[in-house]
């Protein structure tokens, strides 16, 4: 472990680059749960952002190469990895995930000729989005206090 230190000292793990490992060397190692569960956490938010971005650039370029269903399939993949992130019917951040991908398969199925499946993905957005709003208004001193994510 003090090894692992100078080699990802804290001051040296910008942006989270390192958190994944650090937080499994801190959780198999040391057996310091609660410490590894700050970067583990960070690690999976991080990462997952970039899974986002990168899965729904790469069903864009398939939808562009008129491969929509590889373009599909990528997406529903990812739908479903993120799912069981979702905390049952609670509004929270995989909403707006879900929203931005239903939203790109939307984009992906009016190219290719499917307005009614266009039409439902973007009823599910719509849903998700109208269920963010209330939630938001309901709660928007909560989160003026208690948001501590950003993305930049």
């Amino acid at each position: 472990m003090s090894q692992m230190k100078r080699i990802y000292p804290e001051d040296n793990n910008a942006g989270g680059a390192y958190s994944d490992t650090i937080g499994m060397m801190l959780a198999l190692y040391q057996k310091k749960h609660e410490e590894a569960e700050s970067f583990l956490a960070e690690s999976l938010l991080l990462n997952t952002i970039c899974l986002v971005n990168s899965v729904v650039g790469y069903a864009l370029v398939l939808s562009f190469r008129r491969d929509y269903t590889a373009a599909k399939r990528m997406l529903s993949g990812l739908i479903a990895y993120l799912s069981p992130l979702k905390e049952g019917e609670k509004v929270d951040f995989a909403d707006k995930i879900m929203a931005s991908l239903y939203t790109t398969m939307a984009h992906i199925h009016t190219p290719e000729g499917k307005p009614a499946e266009a039409a439902e993905c973007l009823r599910r957005v719509l849903t998700a989005v109208r269920q963010f709003t209330k939630r938001s208004l309901d709660h928007s001193s909560m989160y003026a206090s208690n948001f501590s994510i950003s993305f930049y």
